[in-house]
């Protein structure tokens, strides 16, 4: 109720998009709409349309916490040390974070159906968060490299946000040009 307020107040000013950040999902990894949103990322994202801005949004798709689905049902997609334990993509949300492996095929699939998701919701402007978690230092379970690995991720993802405008923050940089 307050984002609906909120765009009425700003409808007409010169800006472009109306981006939603950190707060609507339901876990760092699970990215579904929470209990604030019961209608829904698409209605959300018609109603920013609506008012005259480009919906956008927040992820941070290369991290899981421990409290997320993803982290519970898919332990096997997390990036490993040599000792076989997930790899520290550091301390936030008041919970430690976990690095996806995307040098995984079902990972990497994961990426391209997550953000195929969030162009439906009508999303023509997305802000991917913490993206150097896909290159941090691990054992990966196709031996890649980190920049390889994830450069791979970041590929499926842009070709599934199509020409929607892609801010790709925390990203290494050179392995990110061009994408």
């Amino acid at each position: 109720r307050i984002l609906h307020r909120v765009l009425e107040q700003v409808r007409g000013m010169p800006f472009d998009v109306f981006q939603l950040d950190d707060g609507w999902q339901t876990s760092i990894g699970d990215w579904g709409a929470n209990r604030k949103f019961p209608s829904g990322m698409a209605a959300l994202a018609e109603r920013i349309r609506a008012a005259g801005f480009v919906p956008g949004l927040w992820l941070a798709p290369l991290l899981a916490a421990p409290s997320s689905h993803l982290h519970r049902v898919h332990p096997e997609w997390l990036l490993r040390d040599n000792e076989g334990r997930p790899v520290s993509a550091g301390f936030n949300w008041g919970e430690p974070l976990h690095a996806l492996d995307g040098s995984r095929p079902d990972v990497v699939a994961w990426l391209a159906d997550l953000m195929r998701t969030v162009r439906g919701w009508g999303c023509g402007d997305v802000k991917l968060d913490f993206l150097y978690a896909g290159a941090l230092p691990g054992a990966r379970a196709r031996g890649t490299s980190g920049e390889e690995a994830y450069r791979e991720a970041l590929r499926a993802m842009r070709g599934e946000l199509g020409n929607a405008y892609l801010l790709a923050c925390g990203a290494p940089v050179f392995p990110s040009i061009g994408l």
